[in-house]
């Protein structure tokens, strides 16, 4: 009965929530699979499952026959990457960090799909490693990638991982700036 199994995944999951408080656990239910040769599809259906959740929902199950009214399209302005160059290459990390929590926030109050939400935050993160690309090799190591196809990371972690290459991206574009304002003005100096 799909109700009990329900239930009981409700109590495994308040009981991993005492035993180690502060963590937040998420599981998708694939459809039925027969066999061993169906494992990875049922995997599969549990992920997309997850990833069709809507992001502020409280509900910790999810499952592959549960339908949604979220929004599966992400808000991402057109000039993210014009606006976030320029804010990191003026040293305005402030701006920069206001102005991705403002799509951030655009997308979770439009509660949008988890899948939609993270896909918002590749983009930020994929362009961060690309504006640091041919810049710093050990900085860029600094870096934490998130990959579509292993990481399902709750909005909170995709926040902090964000934000935390945006803190390096900023260091890095500040030491440049900086850089090239020393070497003019030693050249005027001159």
């Amino acid at each position: 009965d799909q109700e009990q199994v329900y239930s009981e995944l409700r109590g495994m999951q308040k009981a991993w929530g005492i035993h180690i408080p502060g963590a937040s656990y998420y599981i998708g239910i694939s459809g039925v699979i027969e066999g061993v040769h169906s494992l990875r599809n049922g995997y599969r259906q549990a992920v997309h499952a997850l990833r069709m959740r809507p992001v502020q929902s409280e509900e910790a199950i999810f499952s592959a026959c549960m339908t949604s009214d979220a929004l599966e399209i992400p808000y991402i302005p057109n000039d993210l990457e014009q606006r976030l160059r320029s804010d990191l290459e003026k040293g305005n990390r402030e701006h920069a960090s206001a102005y991705i929590n403002e799509v951030l926030e655009h997308n979770w109050g439009n509660n949008i799909t988890y899948g939609a939400f993270s896909s918002v935050c590749m983009v930020i993160n994929q362009y961060l490693f690309r504006l640091l690309h041919n810049k710093d090799e050990q900085a860029q190591s600094r870096l934490i990638r998130i990959k579509w196809e292993n990481d399902i990371y709750s909005a909170q972690r995709y926040m902090e991982v964000i934000f935390s290459n945006l803190d390096v991206a900023a260091d890095i574009l500040g030491n440049a700036q900086k850089a090239s304002v020393s070497f003019i003005d030693q050249a005027i100096e001159y």
